[in-house]
């Protein structure tokens, strides 16, 4: 258990090395909202944007880099802040585990104590009653004492008054009652009567002696018992609690790492913000033909473009994709999710048998889906990527090929219109073209293909069917 706490104190002091990096890389440009004493000692407010009024393409420009820098600072520290709160909540699962199973066997073993205890108390009790009755015994022999005690008293005044004063000085100088009987029996004139008294209440005294040390002993024997079960029982209740605190440590190491997510979220928030205000005023200060070419570019899009695909996708509109969403698709459907369902399919991956634009059956191998859909409506780009080609080919008719990071391309041929140019960035969600019936078609209909190594695979190992509303 020590070792598991050893465990989480690292993740801790992990989570606070995390926000001091954090806040060291987000300073610079003013994430935190941070405060400088000027040369006077007051203070004065920092931002990372362009002080109000300044139309400078090139500052605004520079600005721009330093907060999508810190963007990526924080993603990067969001990431890391997610793995150890995994982590965490992984080992959390560890430890409850274990709890649970220690405190079965503990609170298994503690009523097993407690009825031990009982067994003892009960024979404690026993005790009690064999005392009481030895107690009566004993106070029974303590009264005929007293008789002969009163009965040798006056012998002994009898013998000083005789002048024996040796009897008297046995008396004073004994340290108890059987050292007087002792002491007096060896004295020739005590009577044969006297000394079979005697003998007989040394005997008693001696079994009260070994009757009482026998009952202490009993009664120390279960004192000392009861206290080991009382010993082990309190160490029990304190490895409970220690699964209780290292529970709790846990707890609160896991909120510190959701507190710290937020504190991410509320900053990349906030930077969004920032970024998108230094984008748009870059744009607005940039000559019109400028503005054309940086309406083409992913940091223009990943500001501007992207909030509008992001909300599309929430709406339910768009199919959502992993490069927003967590529960995203790596591939989304190329079309609104209106025309989702099997029947829109109407020509697969693979070999097939169709009739040409000249009325011939032909039989030909397919390289990707045929979605039939009325003219006009919107096609999107299933992952995000470079627009490799954005031309017209007597087959495809009018279509895009998009290079994605890893290497793949996927195809959205004979569209009516294309709405992006060779060259431009492409985000995952955006519209790219306009479903048409362009090149070697027979219907309003978009040909996506997905293609490894220039060679088309089939698309459904790639792009997924969305599932009825």
């Amino acid at each position: 258990m020590k070792a598991e706490k050893n465990r989480v104190m690292q993740y801790l002091c992990l989570a606070l090395s995390v926000v001091i990096i954090t806040a060291v890389l987000l300073l610079p440009v003013g994430v935190l909202q941070g405060h400088a004493d000027d040369e006077n000692g007051s203070v004065k407010q920092t931002s990372s944007l362009p002080s109000p009024g300044t139309t400078d393409p090139k500052e605004i420009l520079e600005n721009i880099k330093e907060l999508e820098e810190s963007l990526k600072n924080i993603a990067d520290s969001k990431t890391e802040l997610q793995s150890k709160l995994d982590e965490v909540l992984a080992n959390k699962d560890e430890i409850e585990s274990k709890y649970l199973i220690e405190k079965i066997e503990a609170d298994a073993e503690i009523q097993l104590i407690d009825l031990r205890i009982d067994v003892y108390n009960d024979i404690i009790s026993k005790y009690d009653v064999l005392i009481g009755e030895k107690q009566a015994e004993i106070d029974e022999i303590n009264e005929r004492f007293n008789e002969i005690y009163d009965i040798f008293s006056e012998r002994l005044r009898q013998s000083h008054e005789e002048g024996l004063p040796s009897t008297l000085e046995i008396f004073f100088n004994s340290e108890s009652f059987i050292e007087v009987l002792t002491s007096i029996e060896r004295m020739n004139d005590i009577s044969e009567h006297d000394k079979q008294v005697m003998a007989e209440l040394e005997v008693i005294e001696q079994e009260k002696k070994d009757e009482m040390e026998a009952l202490n002993g009993y009664l120390s024997d279960q004192k000392a018992v009861v206290e080991s079960l009382e010993a082990v029982k309190t160490e029990r209740g304190a490895k409970l609690q220690e699964s209780l605190d290292a529970i709790d440590l846990e707890n609160k190491n896991i909120d510190e790492y959701i507190h710290l997510l937020q504190i991410a979220d509320q900053d990349e928030e906030l930077m969004n913000e920032q970024l998108q205000k230094a984008i748009t005023d870059y744009y607005n200060n940039i000559d019109k033909s400028e503005q054309k070419e940086y309406q083409k570019t992913e940091e223009y899009k990943r500001a501007i473009v992207q909030p509008a695909i992001i909300k599309e996708m929430e709406e339910g509109n768009i199919m959502k994709g992993s490069e927003y969403f967590d529960d995203g698709f790596k591939y989304i459907w190329p079309l609104s999710m209106t025309f989702y369902e099997p029947n829109h399919i109407t020509s697969r991956f693979g070999m097939r048998t169709y009739v040409n634009l000249s009325g011939v059956q032909v039989t030909s191998n397919h390289k990707g889906y045929d979605l039939a859909v009325p003219r006009g409506n919107n096609i999107y780009a299933c992952r995000s990527g470079t627009v490799v080609a954005a031309t017209y080919n007597a087959s495809y008719g009018y279509y895009v090929d998009l290079l994605h990071d890893d290497g793949s391309v996927t195809r959205y041929a004979h569209s009516c219109k294309l709405l992006v140019t060779k060259g431009e960035y492409v985000l995952q969600g955006e519209t790219i073209a306009l479903v048409g019936t362009t090149g070697n078609s027979t219907g309003y209909h978009v040909h996506v293909e997905v293609r490894l190594n220039d060679v088309p695979q089939n698309p459904s190992n790639f792009i997924p069917m969305p599932k009825r509303k």
